[in-house]
């Protein structure tokens, strides 16, 4: 993840997360992370562990990838069909 998407580190999260870890246990990181980084959105499979009234709290929301795929070839069907052709011929 640090190769393909060197921007997208967030520090600073750690007091965030430990204050989140007996909300969160093992995904408290991740909900850290996305507030500390003013994330929108949590894109996951995991969405079970995400509850609605706990990201609601720090204004976020949370995807499935087939969600959040969906979503953004409705935005933009030409560039998200061009991407996932690129990503077919690696």
């Amino acid at each position: 993840m640090r190769h393909a998407f060197p921007d997208a580190m967030v520090h600073g999260y750690q007091t965030l997360r430990d204050a989140l870890d007996a909300e969160m246990k093992d995904d408290a990181h991740v909900l850290a992370a996305a507030v500390v980084g003013k994330a929108d959105l949590i894109v996951t499979n995991n969405l079970r562990d995400f509850a609605p009234v706990l990201l609601r709290r720090y204004d976020l929301d949370a995807q499935s990838a087939d969600t959040f795929l969906v979503n953004q070839w409705w935005l933009d069907p030409t560039t998200v069909t061009q991407v996932l052709a690129e990503m077919a011929d690696e």
